[in-house]
């Protein structure tokens, strides 16, 4: 995809006001608020950026503040990122933006190298550029410690994932947490590579690459909303006796809802995943004509040996189920997760072109492959 065009951004002059003690960007900043995310805010002076970093369990709530510049006042409440040149990255995430960015080059290290695939960032860990600092799942601080980066790019999914994150955060590198994992719209996800742009000081290729994902997005869905037909949808696998189903306010359940589908879960309220036994999904989502992202699984034998019930669902019959797999390597790692979270209009015409192929046979599938 090439990306032709800048995007006029526009500005607000406000001044905000605090009432949850989070700190105050300066009165001259020109505010932008993203139209999709809610987790994360940019403010511009003449010299300096900031930003701030919201908390997805209370959005009143910052998870930190932050600004760079040549200003040389100090700013309220904010820490100052003197440098932000070697970059801790703890996702594929993270990696796929910046490297989207052509900002690939600030990476020292990231969690697990084998689940990069990102093609010039793997050219660096061959090189040694690049090193893992989780490849166990376990953070190893000391070898971040003998890194000195200017800065985290981090994440975390329960109290001690942050713990081990505020522990390196105090001992002097800054840790940006970087939740976007918990927005529930597909461009609220997106929309953070304008943050990684402003981070990388590449503003207006951030902005220029966003409005063309999201008109290109936008146009999918319109023509899914013309659909007369809305099929029933069905998402993941069991594991271990649990099947984590999307709640119905999901990332992906919006996906499914602007591809013309009809997701079975989607009066289940909130934004993550919910546990639930074989027994209850069977009940609800045996007979959903569609069946997407089935755990780890590429081809239907795999269904079986999780559990020889899955057969009995009326997808697995008729053979239309799909995963995101198609672009996963023998190594396990898979550019959905670092590609597909930024192109949720790729994503998005994938499952219109699976739930929807009279309508739109023209697309060849990206992420998703159907199950053998």
């Amino acid at each position: 995809m090439k990306f032709k065009y800048i995007f006029p951004v526009v500005f607000f002059i406000a001044a905000c006001t605090s009432t949850t003690g989070e700190p105050d960007f300066p009165l001259d900043a020109h505010v932008v608020k993203p139209r999709y995310s809610k987790l994360f805010e940019l403010a511009f002076t003449q010299t300096d950026t900031f930003i701030k970093l919201r908390d997805p369990a209370d959005s009143t709530r910052i998870l930190g503040a932050f600004f760079w510049g040549t200003g040389k006042e100090k700013k309220q409440g904010f820490v100052r990122l003197k440098n932000r040149n070697k970059v801790v990255a703890l996702s594929a995430v993270f990696v796929g933006m910046m490297e989207a960015l052509k900002s690939e080059n600030r990476i020292i290290a990231v969690d697990n190298s084998g689940y990069i695939t990102s093609k010039r960032t793997n050219t660096r860990i061959a090189e040694g550029k690049v090193i893992s600092v989780a490849a166990s799942g376990n953070l190893q601080s000391e070898k971040i410690f003998k890194l000195q980066p200017d800065l985290i790019l981090g994440y975390f999914i329960d109290a001690k994932g942050k713990s081990e994150l505020d522990q390196l955060n105090s001992k002097g590198i800054p840790v940006l947490y970087i939740q976007n994992f918990l927005e529930n719209h597909p461009l609220g996800r997106a929309e953070w590579i304008c943050l990684f742009g402003a981070l990388c000081g590449h503003w207006e290729m951030a902005q220029a690459q966003f409005r063309e994902i999201e008109e290109h997005y936008l146009s999918t869905a319109i023509r899914a909303s013309e659909v007369k037909w809305k099929p029933s949808v069905l998402c993941n696998a069991p594991f271990s006796g649990i099947w984590d189903v999307p709640s119905g306010e999901s990332f992906m359940a919006k996906l499914i809802e602007d591809a013309g589908g009809a997701y079975v879960f989607t009066q289940y309220r909130g934004a993550g995943r919910i546990p639930m036994d074989i027994e209850k999904v069977y009940k609800t989502g045996s007979n959903a004509i569609f069946w997407l992202n089935p755990g780890p699984c590429r081809d239907t034998t795999c269904l079986e040996q999780i559990d020889s019930r899955l057969k009995n669902f009326k997808a697995f019959n008729t053979g239309n189920i799909y995963n995101s797999t198609r672009m996963q390597n023998k190594n396990g790692a898979n550019a959905w997760w670092e590609y597909g979270v930024l192109r949720p209009d790729l994503a998005l015409l994938d499952i219109f072109t699976i739930l929807h192929p009279e309508v739109a046979n023209e697309h060849e599938l990206v992420f998703f492959e159907k199950l053998n």
